[in-house]
């Protein structure tokens, strides 16, 4: 099922873009302040892809949101359970989504927002490692009571995979990439479009302001 497009968001108005090239560190982020009280549940609809491919799993462009969501302190449902709970109960494919939708899940789900993804770009060359990659994804948080929009941030952005260092020559193609704590370096090279998607997932939330318990 393809996620609806809030009706009352406009493309114009985004809070900014997010850029990293391949081996940078992870820098400060500037945390956006939310529209309104932090919801406690949200669920990940799926997401809206605009770019044309129509070959995407959707849960692949969503892999690991709901995972970036709790990390911020937010009870998220697991995707599963979200995209089954959205076609049961949410917009058609292709329709907008409307207040009443946003009643229908938030009762249906046992939660107070809804965050939206819109994919306008995101391209990848070469698989199991990836050669390079560019994006262009809007996430949304949208509170189900009032069906106005609490937080948004918009990030595009190119990446290349770094020559291999020496020392990495004889490590196999297919092997664990190093384990990264959070807040530490990047991963300088990504596997697959997974592991792009919940990078990017990661970084976005990390505009989204904790919420404490």
């Amino acid at each position: 099922m393809r996620g609806g497009r809030v009706l009352f968001a406009t493309r114009g108005w985004w809070l900014g873009a997010a850029m990293f090239a391949s081996g940078c560190g992870a820098p400060p982020v500037a945390v956006t302040p939310l529209r309104g009280p932090a919801p406690k549940g949200v669920l990940v609809l799926p997401p809206q892809d605009d770019t044309g491919a129509g070959r995407r799993d959707a849960r692949d462009l969503a892999w690991f949101a709901d995972r970036a969501l709790q990390e911020r302190g937010y009870r998220a449902l697991p995707l599963d359970v979200g995209f089954d709970l959205a076609r049961r109960f949410g917009p058609g494919p292709g329709q907008p989504l409307l207040p009443a939708d946003l009643l229908r899940l938030g009762r249906a789900a046992a939660v107070d927002a809804v965050l939206t993804i819109d994919v306008a770009a995101f391209e990848t060359e070469g698989s199991r490692p990836l050669q390079s990659a560019q994006w262009d994804v809007a996430w949304t948080l949208v509170g189900v009571a009032d069906a106005a929009p609490l937080w948004q941030y918009r990030g595009r952005g190119t990446w290349h995979r770094a020559p291999p260092d020496p020392g990495d020559l004889m490590r196999p193609i297919d092997a664990e990439p190093e384990v990264v704590p959070v807040g530490g370096m990047r991963p300088r090279d990504f596997r697959d479009e997974r592991e792009l998607a919940a990078t990017l997932h990661r970084d976005a939330m990390a505009r989204l302001p904790r919420r404490e318990p």
